[in-house]
Formats: structure tokens, C-alpha cells, sequence
């Protein structure tokens, strides 16, 4: 059985669906937990490591707003989309 997988990588969200050879309708993949979907957003730290992602990043934003990405898929290509830490 062969295995088929869309990524969506979303200005709001990230998801991952799945389909196979024998069934044609996509089933969307667990990412974090049981979320079927994750917040596009990176918190990082100030070395420059990824801190936290998704919800998490968004509630974390009060402790690093300078170093949280959202909000940047438009910025993409243009350089300096995350800034120097």
C-alpha cells in the first residue's frame, strides 16, 4: 500500500494529511498531542534554537516577543524574516 502526504503550511495553521493507494479521502494527521492542527507560530530562544511552536509560542509571546515568528509567510524570500537574536 502506497502513502500520500499533503502538507499544508498555512499563514494560520500547519496541518498534515495523509491518503493511501486504496482509500482517497484524506485523513488529517496528528501533530502535537491530539491537535490535527498547529498554530503557525516559532518562538525561539536567544541562541537561536526553536523554543516552542504553536499554541504553546502563542502563550509564551509575553516572555519573547521579539524572538516569536507570526504572521511571516508573506515576508518569506525577502530576508531578515526572524530578525538576529
Amino acid at each position: 500500500m502506497g502513502y500520500f502526504f499533503g502538507i499544508d503550511f498555512g499563514t494560520t495553521t500547519k496541518a498534515i494529511s495523509k491518503v493511501t493507494d486504496s482509500n482517497n479521502d484524506p485523513e488529517l494527521l496528528e501533530l502535537i498531542g491530539d491537535a490535527k492542527t498547529v498554530d503557525t507560530v516559532v518562538q525561539f530562544t536567544h541562541d537561536g534554537e526553536i523554543a516552542c511552536i504553536g499554541k504553546e509560542a502563542w502563550e509564551a509571546l509575553h516572555k519573547g516577543y521579539e524572538r516569536t515568528a507570526f504572521d511571516f509567510k508573506l515576508q518569506i524570500g525577502k530576508g531578515g524574516v526572524f530578525g538576529q537574536f
